[in-house]
């Protein structure tokens, strides 16, 4: 309290003057924020617990928390009155945001499982302790119509709309074969069994006709095609039933561009015909299209005689027109026994491919007929003819073919005419001259045999 004022006159001090006396509050004294006290200070919990089906994974609780406080700008959390005594708290507001009195947790979306609906898709913003149990059921059938033919059960789950929706491992079955015996609208029941084992019955119409087109009436049947690499095969050629099929009926490969692709590739491709009948129906079939890689066989060959590549491969046939063969590694058939070869395979397109064999190298037979004598002096025993150096000499009539490489040929018999001599494979001798030999070797045969017998 200040000092009271006393009345003066005249500088003098008056007795029995009256005093005012005046009081002025002191201010409110502030309490501190303590952050560990519950008065000044709270969270407000929400917790979003999961019940999932039977066989699907488990979800982990999800726990959101909104944090209130009463601190003020100056770190108080309230003020008491020093006369009173009574402590005035700050308003809570939201930590961190002195001017947000309310706090929310964010919107929160329940997570999927397939075929399954949470029985709370969303949990709203509020802010109080709460604890939220979301269930997941199965998602709902959803039946559609069935159109099928005449005498042809469906199967139950085309009666169902939304199947890709629905848990997997659901079954669908008839609760009761549909009659599909005669043409209408046939009531059916669809039995749905989710993998937990609980049921579902769907009511559905099966609308059954009777075949209306060409497509109804008639089933092409496939059957594989075989092609060379690189040429692509007409599509006919993988309908098996043509025959049974309308006049005029039409063929044609659904992507061609695909099958194009594919039979650059050696291997076996799935492509889809496009059936198309005279009235305009189409019906789509799938064929297998084996496109053949090179296949090598073992081969035999005589000491001394390369052989024809192209012997060693086993399916020429199947290869595109125009492939061409050659030794990329000759064998070795200077020695008798197996060697290995490989055949480069030329497409026409350019591209090569290498085929691996066996030859198999045989000794030369001199009997029959071949000139293994590297001084070609050999007698055939077989027919007489007698090889000396290069000449041929029949042993009954002394007819001498000279130079079997060709320089003089004078025959027992000038009635033949001659025809232009033939080049044998790989021995580059005319078979003209081989004939002869064949003659020749008879007849000297035959003259050895009589002097023999004259000896004796």
């Amino acid at each position: 309290m200040p000092a009271a004022q006393v009345t003066e006159k005249d500088g003098v001090p008056q007795n029995g003057a009256n005093v005012t006396v005046s009081y002025q509050k002191q201010g409110n004294i502030p309490v501190k924020w303590d952050g560990t006290k519950d008065n000044m200070t709270m969270k407000v919990t929400r917790t979003i617990n999961y019940q999932v089906p039977e066989g699907q994974a488990a979800i982990a609780p999800v726990t959101q928390t909104v944090e209130y406080t009463r601190e003020d700008a100056q770190g108080n959390a309230g003020y008491t009155d020093p006369v009173t005594g009574e402590t005035t708290w700050n308003a809570w507001h939201v930590a961190g945001e002195l001017n947000q009195a309310n706090g929310t947790w964010a919107e929160f979306n329940a997570p999927t499982v397939k075929g399954y609906t949470p029985s709370q898709a969303e949990v709203a913003a509020e802010t109080k302790d709460v604890t939220v149990d979301i269930n997941y059921a199965p998602v709902a059938p959803t039946g559609q119509n069935v159109t099928t033919k005449v005498g042809e059960v469906p199967d139950a789950d085309q009666g169902i709309a939304n199947k890709s929706d629905l848990p997997d491992g659901t079954k669908y079955t008839w609760k009761e074969t549909p009659d599909v015996s005669t043409e209408g609208n046939k009531p059916a029941t669809i039995v749905v069994t989710y993998p937990d084992g609980s049921k579902d019955v769907v009511p559905v119409t099966i609308h059954v006709t009777n075949p209306a087109t060409d497509a109804d009436k008639y089933t092409p049947e496939t059957q594989p095609i075989t092609t060379p690499e690189g040429k692509v095969p007409d599509p006919a050629d993988g309908i098996k039933n043509k025959a049974d099929l309308p006049d005029d009926t039409k063929y044609t490969w659904t992507n061609p561009d695909q099958v194009a692709q594919d039979v650059k590739t050696p291997g076996s491709h799935t492509e889809t015909i496009t059936v198309t009948y005279p009235d305009g129906s189409k019906d789509t079939v799938t064929v297998t299209v084996n496109v053949p890689a090179p296949e090598g066989q073992n081969i035999t060959t005589d000491q001394g005689k390369l052989p024809n590549p192209a012997d060693a491969i086993k399916n020429k046939d199947q290869l595109p027109d125009g492939t061409t063969y050659t030794w990329k590694q000759k064998p070795n058939v200077s020695t008798l026994g197996d060697h290995i070869g490989v055949v480069e395979v030329h497409f026409p397109d350019g591209t090569t491919y290498e085929v691996t064999v066996t030859v198999h190298v045989d000794a030369v037979n001199s009997d029959n007929g071949r000139n293994t004598d590297s001084d070609n002096d050999a007698i055939d025993h077989q027919n007489g003819t007698e090889i000396n150096n290069g000449n041929m000499t029949n042993a009954n009539n002394g007819s001498v073919i000279e130079n079997v490489t060709g320089q003089t040929q004078n025959s027992a018999t000038n009635s033949t005419s001659q025809q232009p001599a033939k080049t044998l494979p790989q021995t580059g001798n005319d078979s003209s001259k081989f004939g002869a030999l064949a003659g020749l070797s008879l007849a000297a045969f035959a003259s050895r045999d009589k002097k023999r017998k004259a000896d004796k």
